[in-house]
């Protein structure tokens, strides 16, 4: 997966708007599964897009959409400490206009629907298809 993703900071994106990258694996807390089924960390991941690593991106937005659980604990009984809990991802200036939508919080399950597959990516793909525009060039 790394590898995969590395290729793409690789390329130069001067022509596009933005990056964006879906992820639907299994996963734990602050990592995804790759297909060898050893973890990643999430922000390994995005790093490779930072604007050190992948100049042609700076300024432009880089919206990651990962789709995995993030333990094992169940959404019902869901409360959570927010500072603790979340992403902290530190310099503004190298790591700027990265979004990182996640289909559930740190420490709980995602869901899935075994006839309709997942929520979280089904609504994400209906924007998209919706209010997507094809830039005019």
């Amino acid at each position: 997966m790394k590898a995969c993703l590395k290729k793409y900071s690789d390329e130069d994106h001067t022509q596009y708007d933005c990056f964006t990258c879906f992820i639907l694996s299994h996963g734990a807390k602050g990592e995804v599964y790759g297909s060898d089924s050893i973890p990643v960390g999430i922000i390994e991941l995005v790093e490779l897009f930072n604007t050190d690593k992948c100049p042609s991106l700076q300024d432009k937005p880089k919206l990651f959409f990962i789709q995995a659980c993030q333990n094992k604990n169940d959404q019902k009984d869901c409360s959570f400490d927010a500072v603790n809990d979340c992403i902290y991802y530190g310099n503004p200036v190298v790591k700027a206009d990265v979004s990182i939508f996640m289909s559930t919080i740190p420490g709980y399950f995602s869901f899935r629907c075994p006839e309709e597959g997942c929520r979280f990516i089904k609504h994400i793909t209906n924007e998209f298809e919706t209010y997507a525009k094809e830039k005019n060039t």
